[in-house]
């Protein structure tokens, strides 16, 4: 990321394809919220801390509501979207975008595969 006022301006047109494991550390330390859209049985294996898990299937059928039933507030303007390797987080971004377009949508390129690669923590789900 060179300029955070461009990448910014990309996230909140929907032009930003995501952010790497060790930036996304930096926005989960900056209060960013996340959720992690795997199926449980995926998360058990474990999951960033500060992920709130709200399964694909959920979202596909709840959009928003999904989440805020999951802890997420309304007034999230930041939200880093997780799965095992990107792919179905892409696919929860386009729904929550469809009702949302106010919500800078963030995808974990790589998924938790490269998070778990660059040694980040994680937590049972």
């Amino acid at each position: 990321m060179t300029n955070p006022m461009d990448w910014l301006k990309q996230v909140f047109s929907g032009q930003a394809g995501g952010v790497g494991p060790r930036e996304a550390e930096q926005l989960l330390a900056r209060g960013v919220a996340a959720i992690d859209v795997r199926e449980a049985s995926e998360v058990a294996g474990g999951m960033i801390d500060q992920a709130k898990h709200v399964p694909l299937g959920d979202v596909d059928a709840y959009g928003w509501n999904a989440l805020k039933n999951a802890g997420i507030a309304a007034e999230t303007r930041e939200l880093l979207v997780v799965c095992r390797s990107g792919m179905r987080s892409q696919r929860a971004i386009a729904r929550l975008r469809s009702e949302r377009g106010d919500v800078a949508l963030i995808n974990l390129d790589g998924g938790m595969i490269a998070w778990c690669n660059e040694g980040l923590p994680t937590r049972r789900g």
